[in-house]
């Protein structure tokens, strides 16, 4: 009933979850999505997070120049709690398309909620994405080829059987690298070799 909120309950869509800045490079996802629904028309898009108002006004003249107003969802407000992990729980999948991550905690969000995963590789989590097959690495630089990239990725995950191995993959990656007794013994490990 979370999703009521935002008109989203039993739709399909593609979510970008954070800050909505310039250097998520949001309106390439925008422009994949565009191409991305014209062979599949029953999909929508959802980008969310708290907005830097000048980048936030460029993403809805697109949005409106593309004729997509009632395809994507632009939420301009922090979400948080139980609304979060809705809009991530019911997610096709996540899509980070950021220019440089330190980290991509969103990406650890994404994979705990069991969605697949779609990120470039300026994302800090690239390295461990790409070692456990956890989620789809965008490859290239150039804005139209990030475009077909991402519509490519978008068509694989139609795939159940590939959606489900990077699923398990990304379980495998959280499991392994991030439980908190794990994340412990690294650190007292690495406080032992200072002392």
């Amino acid at each position: 009933n979370l999703l009521q909120k935002f008109n989203l309950k039993d739709k399909r869509y593609i979510l970008y979850f954070g800050r909505i800045n310039w250097k998520k490079r949001i309106e390439i996802l925008i422009d994949a999505f565009n191409e991305f629904i014209k062979n599949n028309k029953d999909f929508y898009l959802v980008i969310a997070g708290s907005p830097d108002k000048d980048y936030f006004l460029k993403l809805e003249e697109k949005i409106n120049s593309l004729k997509l107003n009632k395809k994507v969802f632009l939420i301009g407000e922090t979400i948080t709690g139980e609304l979060k992990l809705a809009l991530y729980q019911n997610a096709y999948c996540f899509v980070l398309p950021s220019i440089s991550e330190n980290f991509g905690y969103v990406v650890l969000e994404a994979l705990a909620s069991k969605i697949p995963v779609i990120i470039s590789e300026g994302v800090g989590l690239k390295e461990l994405v790409d070692k456990y097959n956890a989620g789809l690495i965008l490859k290239r630089e150039n804005y139209d080829d990030l475009v077909k990239d991402i519509v490519l990725n978008l068509e694989k995950l139609k795939n159940e059987n590939f959606r489900n191995e990077l699923i398990f993959n990304g379980n495998k990656l959280l499991e392994n690298e991030f439980d908190n007794k794990i994340l412990a013994e690294k650190t007292i490990s690495f406080y032992k070799e200072i002392l």
